[in-house]
């Protein structure tokens, strides 16, 4: 079975940050964030392969669309390795165990770090242990409302 790449499309926002645009599973939409952003998930062994989920009449789990990625269990890419599905949003917030990422102008496909707030929320997800990421977050760089 061949693996389909997508390849990320370079652009500059308004202020002149270099940025990209990911494809996204249903072929018609892209997630933008800061081009740093993404190569700091493609460090983490986050592949570029990324899904557009939008909820259905039937689905009531979630009222907005989100855009979601397949991440290995412990942060270790193994051959038939277990997979969990993540939000990009909580990789790129860094988002701790009992915090909601948010997005500032509604949409969820603008997943760049200036449009992510945390706020205090449920969440199962702790990323910290799924990942073995570092112990600080990076709320202070997407911003946090109480």
């Amino acid at each position: 079975m061949k693996t389909l790449k997508r390849h990320p499309i370079p652009f500059r926002d308004p202020d002149g940050t270099p940025c990209v645009r990911i494809p996204l599973s249903d072929g018609r939409n892209f997630a933008e964030l800061y081009a740093d952003d993404y190569q700091a998930l493609l460090e983490r062994g986050i592949t570029g392969n990324w899904q557009h989920n939008v909820p259905n009449r039937i689905s009531r789990r979630s009222h907005r669309s989100y855009v979601q990625c397949h991440v290995p269990l412990n942060g270790r890419a193994r051959s038939g390795g277990r997979m969990t599905a993540v939000t990009v949003a909580r990789l790129i917030a860094n988002a701790p165990k009992g915090r909601k990422v948010y997005y500032r102008d509604g949409n969820t496909l603008n997943l760049r770090r200036d449009n992510l707030r945390l706020r205090d929320g449920y969440t199962r997800l702790d990323l910290k242990a799924l990942l073995a990421l570092p112990k600080e977050t990076t709320e202070a760089s997407v911003g946090y409302e109480a």
